[in-house]
C-alpha cells in the first residue's frame, strides 16, 4: 500500500515538473517574443523622432480575436515623467506587428503606433491640465446621487455638428491643415514627443479645431424602461447646465452627455443626446445638437 502511495505521489510529482517545465519554457518563449516586439517598437519610435523609452507590458492571446501585445512609452518633460499606453496587433507567424487604431491626426504618421500621443499629447501640457481642474470643479456641481461626472478630454474636431451652422468644411480643413503644421515645426525645433506636446490648446479650441467633451453617467433602475431617464431627466440636466458659471473658461466647444448603467451594475448602454456648448468670452452663447 505504502508503495503504491509512493508511485502515485511520484506520479503527480512527475506531472507537476512537466507542467512547470512547459510553463517555463513558454513563458521564457513569450518573454524573448516580446523582448523582440519591444526592440522593433524602439526602432520604430526613434525613427519617428521620439526619444523616450518603448516598454512592452502584456502578451494577450483573447480566443477567437488574434493576439494583442499592450505597451507604453514613457518620456520626461520639464521634470515630468509622461507615460502614454497602446497596443499593437501581433502575428506569430509571420512575427510582424501593426497598431490597433488609425492614426487619429490626418496626414500624420501612417503607422499609427503613437496614436496615442496625438490624441493625449498636447492635453498634458500643465496650463491645460490646470484650466481642466477649473472645469471640473464647475460640472461636479451637477453630480448627485443619480449623476457623476466621469471624465472631461480633449480631442480633435474630425466632422460638423449637424445643427451648427457656424462652422464650415473649409474652416474645419484649416484648422487641421494649421495644426498638422505646428506639428512639423515643432518637431523641426527637436520639441518633445515628437511635436505633440507643445501645442497651443487654447487658440485652436477656439478656432474649432480642439473641442472638448464632458461625459457623465446617470444610474437607472432599467436601461430600456426608465421614465427619468427617457422623458425627464435630460431637459433637467440641459436646463441645470445652462446656469452653470462659465467666467473662467476657455472659448470653445465642449460636448456634454451621459451614459446610463443599470443602478445594480449589470447593464451599461444607452448614451444621451450630445448637447454642444458654444462659450465666448466666459458665457454659454449658444447650445446646439452634435453630430
Amino acid at each position: 500500500m505504502k508503495a503504491a502511495l509512493k508511485l502515485l505521489s511520484l506520479f503527480w510529482l512527475g506531472i507537476m515538473c512537466i507542467v512547470l517545465i512547459f510553463w517555463g519554457v513558454n513563458s521564457f518563449r513569450d518573454y524573448q517574443i516580446m523582448k523582440d516586439v519591444e526592440n522593433h517598437l524602439t526602432a520604430d519610435f526613434k525613427s519617428m523622432g521620439y526619444k523616450g523609452k518603448v516598454t512592452v507590458k502584456n502578451y494577450d492571446r483573447p480566443a477567437g480575436y488574434g493576439e494583442t501585445m499592450d505597451f507604453s512609452y514613457e518620456e520626461k518633460i520639464d521634470g515630468r515623467l509622461l507615460t502614454f499606453s497602446d497596443s499593437v496587433d501581433y502575428d506569430p507567424t509571420t512575427k510582424q506587428y501593426e497598431a490597433s487604431r488609425l492614426s487619429p491626426v490626418p496626414e500624420e504618421t501612417e503607422t499609427g503606433l503613437d496614436d496615442s500621443i496625438q490624441l493625449e499629447a498636447m492635453w498634458q501640457q500643465p496650463y491645460v491640465q490646470k484650466q481642466f481642474k477649473k472645469m471640473k470643479s464647475v460640472f461636479k456641481k451637477l453630480d448627485d446621487e443619480d449623476m457623476t461626472l466621469k471624465e472631461i478630454s480633449g480631442e480633435t474636431m474630425e466632422v460638423l455638428h449637424q445643427d451648427d451652422g457656424q462652422i464650415t468644411s473649409e474652416m474645419l480643413n484649416a484648422g487641421q491643415a494649421e495644426l498638422v503644421q505646428d506639428f512639423q515645426k515643432n518637431r523641426q525645433k527637436g520639441l518633445p514627443l515628437n511635436g505633440y506636446y507643445n501645442v497651443d490648446v487654447k487658440s485652436y479650441l477656439q478656432k474649432h479645431t480642439l473641442q472638448l467633451r464632458v461625459n457623465y453617467e446617470l444610474l437607472v433602475d432599467d436601461l430600456y424602461d426608465d421614465e427619468k431617464a427617457i422623458d425627464k431627466y435630460p431637459g433637467v440636466f440641459f436646463q441645470k447646465l445652462k446656469k452653470l458659471d462659465y467666467s473662467q473658461f476657455w472659448d470653445g466647444y465642449y460636448l456634454v452627455g451621459y451614459d446610463l448603467k443599470e443602478r445594480s451594475g449589470s447593464g451599461i448602454g444607452g448614451n444621451s443626446e450630445v448637447i454642444v456648448l458654444d462659450i465666448r468670452g466666459g458665457k454659454l452663447v449658444r447650445t446646439f445638437s452634435a453630430f
